[in-house]
């Protein structure tokens, strides 16, 4: 991966899920399904009665169809869709401040021992309270 793309980190990602799921979503217009279903159906019977003959059913419209509501929610839907992908293309070049380091920066601020230097404190670590002992052994001789 290039330094030049940066991602949010985990706790904004879970933070941006939250939020969307915790907002009211975008709803279709309550006669829709039955719009849907009522053209099906009418689409159906017509290929029932003339099998040779398909013509285009138009969709019925009723007076209380809700054609504005069915515009605000395409709209909503629409807005949607360009937000998602306006983000997923602009996030990856937006210059975030904690961004998390790459391989190159956390190596340059590490201190890297060599297997010897390891061994040795390892030894060290366990000799330790071997020699605290026998000096806390010596100090009660004396006292």
């Amino acid at each position: 991966m290039s330094k030049d793309y940066e991602y949010f980190s985990d706790e904004e990602l879970n933070k941006l899920i939250e939020s969307v799921e915790a907002d009211a979503m975008a709803k279709a217009p309550e006669n829709l399904e039955a719009d849907i279903l009522s053209y099906i159906d009418e689409k159906e019977k017509l290929q029932n009665k003339q099998p040779g003959n398909m013509k285009i059913v138009p969709l019925v419209r009723t007076a209380n169809s809700g054609v504005v509501e069915y515009s605000l929610y395409c709209a909503k839907v629409f807005g949607a869709i360009a937000a998602a992908i306006l983000i997923l293309t602009i996030s990856p070049f937006i210059k975030w401040d904690n961004a998390v380091p790459d391989r190159e920066e956390v190596l340059s601020h590490t201190e890297i021992r060599s297997r010897e230097e390891v061994l040795q404190e390892r030894e060290n670590r366990e000799l330790l309270p071997k020699i605290e002992s026998i000096v806390e052994m010596i100090r009660e001789n004396i006292l």
